[in-house]
This record gives structure tokens, C-alpha cells and sequence, in this order.
């Protein structure tokens, strides 16, 4: 039996801006998104390969750049979304929906052992995860360097695909024949992905295994538990590696969710004020996560397979629409259909690990 032990990256894969709009049955959902050039932040390349080996101790794991290896640039690109603690804020001019992302992370998917070329990891593997490394942008206002932001980071694991929601990641599927077609699937199957279960209280994931990190944001000295601002690549997009308090040992055949929240610390922030204002203008200090989007040459969505459980999701609110009430919204849940201008993208949160096999 192989003990796994890994460091995990954050990343994300998402609509590209202007495309958003929930499957039939699903309400639209209006997300404050900055389209770039694909695969570049301010005009610099952006990719998240990591060291790889074939000895079999150590290497990365990296979703996005999977896919960036099967998908040409021209068909890819990456975008920034806004990210609040709750829908007071007048984001672009609307009031704020997105109070929190999260991922699945389903280290035995074929993919990443033949792209990182790696051992497969099978659903015998149990695996330890330690470390976290997350990749965003922090908008700031050069006034407020006295403000202290808190990200909430936690993470869940549970059975995987077992249709019971007293587990901590139960199974979800969809039946509906338009959004089976939007992905590839047959009118009469079915299209299953890992569930993952909100705290409407306290705004972040929950679960019986759940545990969760505070991450401050100030103009302190960057630490395990603080990101400093200028806690950045040479593009300009935020990279924090910290290391969990007590780390996660997964079980053989489980998978594992990370949730992510943001909370402002801005005591003069007032409900309905304008937050963002326009492109690198922001009244009240945000974080925006990095939104990676990637389609085939045709221009539509990439193909559903049920071997990849890696699943992204976002959180709205209110709490209770279209039926997702104490629960994250799936990737699935999201596309673009007629007219034919809108594309349909899948999109997933991501996950970069160094793997340790003993």
C-alpha cells in the first residue's frame, strides 16, 4: 500500500466573461468577470506546470495545465472574479451573488499520471494532504493599508460517488436531456459528480471531516497564516503557499473538497457601497480568484467524462435558489446555450500537488 502525501495548488477553470447562464431550470447568474488574452495576466503567460518526475517520490499535480496540454492556447484563457462576504456590496454596478467557491479533487483521474507521468493512484491509495497554495488577485486601495482580510480555507472528504447526502461528499447527477447534450451525454443517462455542502452560517464549507485554516490579508510580513500584499508573481497574480494546521488523511477511495471564503475587514465598508469600481479601481480592498476557461477548436464545451471527478463549484446567494440550498453549485450546473454566438465552456477549480509516495 502506498502512503500519498501532497501539496495542493489552487487554481481555477471557468466560463469565460459574458457567457454565464445557468442550464434549464437554473437561473441566469451574474458574475463580475475581467476577460484577458488567453493564458496571460497582464500580458505575461501564465501556467502552472511544476516539476515533474518519473522517479516516483515526488512531483505536480496541476488540472489546469492537464488541460492546457489538450487544449491550444487559442482555445483557452484566463479571467478574474469578484468574491464578497455577502450580497451588500455594489460590485460593477450590481449588488454582489458569489460569496464562495470550492473544489473537488479526485487524485486517481487518469489525466494526471499521464500528463505529470507519474504512478497511477488508485482508489486503494489513501493520501495526506498538508499544503495549499493559492493563486488569485488581491485588489487593493493604497489608502487602506491598515485593513486586515481574513480568507476562510477548508477542506471536507468523504466516500465519493455513494447516493447518500449524510456523507460529508455525497453523489449528485442530472437527468435533464438539454444539459446531457450540452456535455456529451446520452438523452438517457445520467451525469454524476461529487456533491459539496455549504454552511449557510458561517459561510464556508461544512461536514463532519471538515477543518478550516484563517488566512489574513494585510501589509504585515507574509507567514504560514498571513499573505502579505506584495505576495506576488512578476505578473502581478497573487501565490501563497501555507500549510495546513492539521492536515487532512483521506482515506483509501475518498475524495476531497476545498472551500474557500472572503471576509472584508474594513469597518467603514456600509451595506450597498460601491466596492469595485472600474478596472484596477477599487474603494474597499477584494480578493478575486483567477477563473481559467478552456474549450475544443470548435468553440464548445469539453466533453464530460465520468473517470474525472474533478468538479468546481461557486456559491450564491440567496441561499435557497433553484433548489441548491445548503449545497455548492456545481460546474454541470453552468453553460451557454442558443443563440450559437454564446459559447459553452466547462469549466473546474483546480488542484497542483507534489505527491510523496512511501
Amino acid at each position: 500500500m502506498k502512503n500519498l502525501s501532497f501539496l495542493l495548488i489552487f487554481g481555477f477553470t471557468a466560463l469565460s466573461a459574458g457567457a454565464q447562464t445557468l442550464l434549464p431550470g437554473k437561473t441566469a447568474l451574474s458574475i463580475v468577470s475581467q476577460k484577458l488574452d488567453p493564458g496571460r495576466i497582464n500580458g505575461s503567460p501564465v501556467r502552472h506546470n511544476g516539476n515533474r518526475t518519473t522517479s516516483g517520490t515526488s512531483g505536480w499535480f496541476d488540472y489546469i495545465s492537464y488541460l492546457d496540454s489538450i487544449v491550444a492556447d487559442s482555445n483557452s484563457g484566463i479571467s478574474k472574479m469578484s468574491l464578497w462576504n455577502d450580497t451588500s456590496a455594489i460590485i460593477n454596478g450590481g449588488y454582489n451573488r458569489v460569496v464562495s467557491y470550492a473544489n473537488t479533487l479526485d487524485p486517481t483521474f487518469p489525466g494526471f499520471s499521464t500528463y505529470f507521468g507519474l504512478p497511477v493512484i488508485t482508489a486503494a491509495d489513501p493520501y495526506t494532504l498538508d499544503s495549499l497554495v493559492l493563486y488569485g488577485v488581491y485588489g487593493i486601495n493604497p489608502a487602506k493599508t491598515g485593513v486586515v482580510d481574513t480568507l476562510k480555507v477548508g477542506y471536507v472528504y468523504g466516500p465519493s460517488y455513494v447516493l447518500d447526502t449524510s456523507l460529508d461528499i455525497p453523489l449528485g447527477y442530472f437527468t435533464n436531456p438539454t444539459l446531457l447534450s450540452t456535455y456529451g451525454v446520452a438523452s438517457t443517462d445520467s451525469l454524476f459528480f461529487p456533491l459539496c455542502k455549504y454552511d449557510s452560517a458561517d459561510n464556508t464549507g461544512k461536514g463532519t471531516t471538515y477543518h478550516e485554516q484563517i488566512l489574513t490579508i494585510s501589509t504585515a510580513a507574509s507567514s504560514n497564516t498571513n499573505i502579505n500584499w506584495g505576495d506576488t508573481l512578476s505578473s502581478g497574480i497573487m501565490f501563497h503557499p501555507f500549510a495546513f494546521d492539521v492536515p487532512a488523511a483521506v482515506p483509501a477511495g475518498n475524495l476531497i473538497a476545498i472551500t474557500v471564503s472572503f471576509k472584508s475587514g474594513d469597518a467603514s465598508f456600509s451595506p450597498g457601497d460601491t466596492v469595485y469600481i472600474a478596472p484596477g479601481t477599487y474603494k474597499y480592498n477584494m480578493f478575486c480568484p483567477l477563473l481559467s476557461w478552456h474549450e475544443d477548436p470548435a468553440g464548445t464545451t469539453l466533453i464530460y467524462d465520468p473517470a474525472n471527478k474533478n468538479t468546481g463549484y461557486l456559491k450564491t446567494l440567496p441561499n435557497f435558489e433553484n433548489g441548491w440550498k445548503d449545497w455548492y453549485i456545481p460546474m454541470w450546473a453552468w453553460g451557454a446555450y442558443s443563440p450559437p454566438t454564446l459559447r459553452s465552456l466547462r469549466w473546474v477549480f483546480t488542484c497542483v500537488l507534489p505527491l510523496l509516495l512511501v
